[in-house]
């Protein structure tokens, strides 16, 4: 277990019995299909970690991803691999079948599963010092002011050629990849949000065909700093 998962597991249990605290800071990192927010979040957290540690502050940025199943996982009581439906994109219209032939007790039971999970988020969120990448962080997380909404785009036709060359595919399969993730990712959101404009509210969005990582890192230290997050 890294550490960042064993803090959120121990500092869970203290939140009733102390006055809180102002949740946060934490950066949310969206991104359309195609658009590869792990260098981006690498380097965000070695810059962070490296040059804008504030005074006192005991505990390094980390970079939240599968530790969010891996905290439900906990929470529920399962393994986290029977929880990567929620995300598996790629297969979505099976499980939309799947979940469309359970009983009303096993609805519920999916319906407790996501509750879980945007209850993680939250609680990395206002633990502060994180990262999140996807799992419709910047949805769910909207209501904190400690926080930075970070969108990762791209036009389609560049997507498409970065997907077909980095899975060896050809531009009709490639294309008709994204074309299917862009709709599985915007159903995913509103799985997790209800609420009006919840597509609309990340902070700034950084083009990824005009912009390369190093000149969006150095934004969004700019920007975290212009939110007094650093």
């Amino acid at each position: 277990m890294n550490n960042f998962l064993e803090h959120y597991l121990k500092e869970k249990y203290r939140q009733d019995d102390f006055a809180p605290t102002v949740p946060g800071p934490v950066v949310t990192l969206s991104r359309e299909y195609g658009c590869d927010a792990r260098i981006i979040s690498q380097k965000l957290a070695e810059k962070l970690n490296t040059y804008y540690r504030a005074i006192g502050q005991k505990r390094d940025w980390e970079i939240i991803s599968k530790e969010i199943l891996e905290a439900s996982a906990q929470e529920l009581q399962t393994d986290s691999k029977k929880l990567q439906y929620i995300f598996a994109f790629e297969n979505r219209s099976t499980i939309d079948e799947f979940l469309m032939s359970l009983t009303a007790r096993q609805y519920y039971s999916d319906w407790k599963i996501k509750e879980t999970i945007k209850n993680v988020v939250r609680s990395f969120a206002i633990d502060g010092y994180a990262i999140i990448i996807g799992r419709a962080g910047a949805q769910i997380t909207r209501d904190i002011q400690q926080a930075l909404h970070v969108r990762l785009i791209a036009p389609f036709d560049w997507r498409v050629d970065n997907i077909a060359k980095k899975h060896n595919l050809t531009s009709k399969e490639a294309y008709r990849k994204v074309n299917e993730m862009d709709k599985n990712r915007h159903r995913l959101i509103e799985t997790f949000t209800r609420a009006a404009g919840c597509h609309q509210c990340y902070d700034v969005h950084y083009n990824l065909k005009y912009l390369n990582t190093d000149q969006i890192v150095s934004d969004i230290v700019h920007m975290m700093q212009l939110k007094k997050l650093i």
